[in-house]
């Protein structure tokens, strides 16, 4: 997840919103001119993706990446140089936003996408759990003198 806020006494032009959109490159730590500090960036993805809005009325959200599963991401992921994520804020008319509220509504309410992720963390979570329990079993199949 990630936080977007407007500063204290900080105001959008009337009729315009904040648009975050975010884009992932793989790194280049090969490239001569490269270091830790400025590392080279090579085959962009094909282009930003829209990851939520801020108006004067809305001046804070969290938003929710789900970059834990999104494929191309993994991908990108895969070749193990790592990974820069680019994010940018376009200031936009109010009725940009307005057109594209539907795909917001769907990040924001949790779209098919994110209950994945949650549904992953869960299972995750219900596996490490059980394999921690089952640690304690000692096969007799009672409590033979054992405590919990």
């Amino acid at each position: 997840d990630i936080v977007f806020f407007l500063l204290p006494n900080i105001s959008l032009p009337p009729n315009k919103a904040a648009m975050i959109y975010w884009q992932a490159s793989p790194l280049n730590p090969s490239t001569t001119n490269a270091t830790p500090m400025s590392p080279q960036v090579i085959n962009p993805s094909p282009g930003f993706e829209l990851l939520g809005a801020l108006t004067n009325q809305k001046t804070s959200a969290v938003f929710s990446t789900g970059w834990a599963t999104h494929e191309n991401l993994l991908a990108l992921a895969s070749n193990g140089q790592g990974i820069s994520i680019t994010l940018g804020v376009s200031i936009e008319p109010i009725e940009t936003l307005q057109n594209l509220q539907h795909i917001l509504s769907e990040k924001e309410r949790g779209g098919v996408g994110q209950t994945q992720d949650r549904k992953h963390v869960a299972q995750k979570i219900a596996t490490d759990l059980f394999n921690y329990l089952q640690s304690f079993d000692d096969g007799s199949g009672g409590m033979s003198g054992g405590s919990v």
